[in-house]
């Protein structure tokens, strides 16, 4: 348990130095990246006769581990355009090659181009035809956000003057950003240290990742001794031979809630059957398998329910397994019997330790780096 809750410490802290190492580099990166994000939209202005339909927008994109955190923005215009979008899109293409830019084929659709370099993007967006004489309205739109793959920045070389029409930051309209939903109800969203929220949430996670990982350590080293001890018992077993005396029956029901109400949706009937034998010493013994047959129950059209039998008759002659030292308890000669009780308990474990850590590595670094 110790050793498993020392390996979860670890790996949280870990987390957290490597979470604020990134930090410095990630601003760094944004914040270059806002300051040629003017120089490189103007790559992407319209052919000549185009006119601008409005001032454009500059807008934050959110998201990430820490739902609400700022990973980039876009800028974003649209202009009346001249001719057909197949047109322009084939005018766009040659120029935006030459400055690095890789055509996204995978992505792009009869009225939609997309364009990438590094972690810039680039999508053109156009309707049908406007009015006469032909124009459309395109959309023009450049996003940078650290979690696309490539290298930040861009890094092309840029068009001549004459190639491109300036473009000035003021004529980009800021959108505010989007109000954040109270720390407590956004998932992934750490509350501000100090705060009573903060300690909840610390706690709720502690007791998580802790229960998790003695719970779940505590079933998996059960399971294991449990399956070492079989293992060990196996050769040493007797195969005797048993009589079915009875098969108990259980019916189990299912409920669900409809509209405000409960309302039975199924049945399940279970069936277990006592086994008697006797041991070489002459000693009679009579145990009940754990393991049964379960069947769901089902209604004929009249309503009446349809019943299966079980696969075992009463008197019926079964093999079982008898540990003479009494150390394992009498079962059905199988593999499943004679190790389900460790097997269960080792999975058991093995998801609880593997719900802890997933918290520990999901929520773990945003409560440590919490200012």
């Amino acid at each position: 348990m110790v050793v498993l809750l020392a390996l979860g410490v670890g790996l949280v802290v870990g987390l957290r130095r490597a979470a604020r190492a990134r930090l410095p580099r990630l601003a760094a990166e944004l914040a270059a990246a806002e300051h040629e994000s003017v120089a490189t939209f103007a790559q992407l202005m319209p052919p000549a006769g185009a006119e601008p339909s409005g001032p454009g927008t500059k807008s934050a994109l959110t998201g990430g581990k820490a739902q609400g955190a700022k990973t980039g923005f876009a800028l974003e215009r649209a202009y009346l355009t001249p001719g057909e979008f197949p047109q322009i899109a084939a005018e766009y293409r040659p120029r935006l090659e030459r400055l690095g830019w890789v055509a996204q084929e995978e992505v792009s659709s009869t009225y939609e181009r997309v364009f990438k370099r590094g972690r810039w993007v680039a999508i053109l967006r156009g309707n049908e035809r406007w009015e006469r004489p032909t124009r459309i309205r395109l959309r023009v739109r450049l996003e940078w956000d650290r979690r696309n793959r490539g290298e930040a920045g861009g890094g092309a070389p840029t068009l001549a003057a004459a190639e491109v029409a300036p473009v000035a930051e003021d004529e980009f309209i800021v959108e505010p950003e989007l109000p954040v939903a109270p720390p407590m109800l956004k998932v992934g969203k750490t509350p501000p240290r100090g705060t009573k929220e903060y300690y909840l949430s610390f706690c709720g996670l502690l007791f998580i990742i802790g229960g998790g990982a003695l719970g779940g350590g505590a079933l998996v080293v059960a399971g294991l001794r449990s399956i070492a001890r079989s293992l060990r018992r196996r050769p040493h077993l007797l195969r005797l031979m048993g009589t079915i005396v009875s098969v108990q029956t259980e019916v189990v029901r299912r409920w669900r809630s409809d509209s405000g109400s409960s309302s039975e949706t199924n049945q399940e009937v279970r069936y277990f059957p006592l086994i008697a034998y006797t041991t070489p010493e002459g000693k009679g013994v009579q145990f009940r398998s754990e393991l049964g047959e379960v069947y769901t129950l089902r209604r004929k059209f009249d309503g009446a329910l349809i019943t299966p039998p079980s696969r075992h008759r009463e008197g019926e002659r079964i093999e079982i397994f008898h540990d003479s030292s009494g150390e394992l308890p009498p079962c059905i000669a199988n593999w499943w019997a004679l190790y389900f009780s460790g097997t269960g308990m080792l999975a058991a474990g093995l998801v609880l330790l593997g719900l802890g850590m997933t918290m520990a590595l999901i929520f773990g670094p945003g409560f440590l780096a919490a200012r």
